[in-house]
Formats: structure tokens, sequence, C-alpha cells
């Protein structure tokens, strides 16, 4: 965005294969593990105290919903 009410925002989504997850392995033991890091800035300090803490939460929550979707969509884990 150009204009809004950050000043900055960027997102990294990380997969990584753990434990009996290897590529190789069978459908049945395949896992991996799933990192969201998120960093932002708002434009203004007023704004970053008044919506940061709700923010915070939203972002929180982008992991399970990401979750969520992928069982809805792959099957249970």
């Amino acid at each position: 965005l150009v204009d809004g009410p950050f000043s900055s925002l960027d997102g990294t989504w990380k997969f990584a294969h753990v434990g009996r997850g290897s590529p190789q392995a069978d459908e049945d033991t395949r896992a991996c593990r799933i990192d969201f890091e998120l960093r932002y800035a708002f434009a203004s300090a007023a704004l970053e105290a008044l919506v940061s803490p709700v923010f915070d939460r939203i972002a929180n929550t982008l992991v399970d919903s990401f979750v969520q979707r992928a069982e809805q969509v792959h099957g249970p884990r």
C-alpha cells in the first residue's frame, strides 16, 4: 500500500519438516512446523497505541487459521 496505516509491513511464512516428516516418509508420518513472522510499524504513534494490541491478537491467530484450513482441505494431521 502506498497510503495506509502502516509505515512498514513484512511477513514471512516458513515450513520445516519435523521428526519423521521427511519428504520421503509415507503419508501417515509426514509432518511440518509452520512459523509465521510478522514485522510491522504503524505510521503514527497515536494509531499504534490504539490499534497495536488488537492487531497483535489478530496476527497471532493467522497460523491457527492456516492449520484449520489445511485440515479442511487435506484432512486432520
